[in-house]
């Protein structure tokens, strides 16, 4: 029974910890001021929360408005969210004096300078959540609109003296999923392309390529694809594991392979390498072309040159898996070099 209530707690302690991921950079103030501009709040080392750091005001005029505020801020994909602002201070500190102000940008990169439920001066909607020591915690719930491209700046003021200010938080009510945004293709050469999106964070994807599903770690913002063949479309597909009806799309299209006109002979790549594998021996074939003929083709496995007979025949040399390189070399010692990565050898 003692370890099923310890499993528990540790359970429900991680699903808090997740629930609750700051978005907020240093907003305990354990780094001091770093990422935060102070307006009358000196720093304290020790007496705060957990005994750390925290903020503090001395003696201030009635119309004097302590704040804080965010340097270099960018929380992205909070478009459509629900989140969470909290933050503790003493418990003299009134309701009715305090506020926040959001600053954000567009997804028309106009700036949204004060976000509706935030403001400049006081405003409603905080509650106490809980108290402790001297303390207690202001929270508010704001929604997001669906026009927010990311959050730039976040200001906490306080009108009142002599109060104390620690754990500034800013997490996801429940972060609701979304089709990933800005996915493309980049860098699409013969052989291989990039693909890129903005991720969620705490989010895991599924990226299928031409039907083929493939399994993403999480956090993950780009794959590359290799091997690919020349002059092929490849069709890909991507969503959150967790909302697969929430689907991003694109084609493109692999380069094609430029042989120069005077090049006699030359093969653009290599049929029998499909998927990453290829047969222990096969055959390749060339293309005819009229002009400069082919004096030499070598194909070289993990640096070793593999056997290549006048008909074609190539025997790898004896290994499970490494890199290839084919060289085609032209009577006027011209060159055309082939790259395959991570290529599996079948027995």
């Amino acid at each position: 029974m003692k370890i099923l209530r310890l499993f528990l707690f540790l359970f429900l302690s991680l699903q808090v910890a997740m629930a609750q991921d700051n978005l907020l950079p240093n907003g305990d103030f354990e780094q001091g001021l770093e990422n935060w501009y102070s307006n009358q709040f000196e720093l304290n080392n020790t007496g705060g929360r957990g005994g750390g750091k925290y903020l503090s005001t001395e003696y201030l005029g009635f119309y004097d408005y302590p704040s804080v505020t965010t340097k270099k801020l960018k929380i992205e994909n909070v478009a459509g969210q629900k989140i969470i602002i909290s933050f503790w201070v003493s418990t003299n500190t009134p309701l009715d004096k305090t506020s926040v102000r959001i600053r954000a940008t567009k997804d028309d990169g106009n700036e949204e300078y004060n976000m509706a439920g935030t403001s400049y001066n006081t405003i409603k909607g905080f509650t106490i959540e809980e108290e402790e020591r001297g303390w207690k915690k202001l929270v508010k719930e704001l929604s997001i609109p669906e026009n927010i491209a990311y959050l730039n700046s976040f200001k906490v003021q306080i009108q009142q003296s002599y109060i104390k200010l620690d754990d500034i938080q800013i997490y996801y009510k429940e972060q609701k999923a979304t089709a990933p945004k800005d996915f493309k293709a980049e860098n699409i050469s013969q052989r291989s392309a990039n693909l890129t999106w903005k991720s969620q964070k705490g989010k895991t994807y599924t990226l299928q390529i031409n039907g083929e599903d493939i399994t993403l770690p999480e956090n993950s913002h780009s794959y590359k694809m290799a091997n690919l063949e020349p002059s092929k479309k490849y069709k890909a597909k991507l969503w959150a594991t967790d909302a697969p009806d929430l689907v991003a799309e694109l084609e493109f299209t692999t380069l094609e392979v430029k042989v120069q006109s005077e090049l006699g002979k030359a093969f653009p790549y290599l049929e029998n390498v499909k998927n990453n594998r290829a047969p222990k021996t096969f055959n390749y074939n060339i293309v005819d072309l009229p002009g400069v003929q082919i004096s030499k083709v070598q194909v070289i496995f993990n640096g070793i040159e593999a056997e290549v007979d006048a008909q074609g025949n190539v025997t790898l040399p004896s290994f499970v898996e490494g890199n290839m390189k084919v060289v085609v070399t032209q009577t006027d010692g011209k060159e055309t070099k082939i790259n395959y990565y991570n290529v599996m050898i079948e027995r």
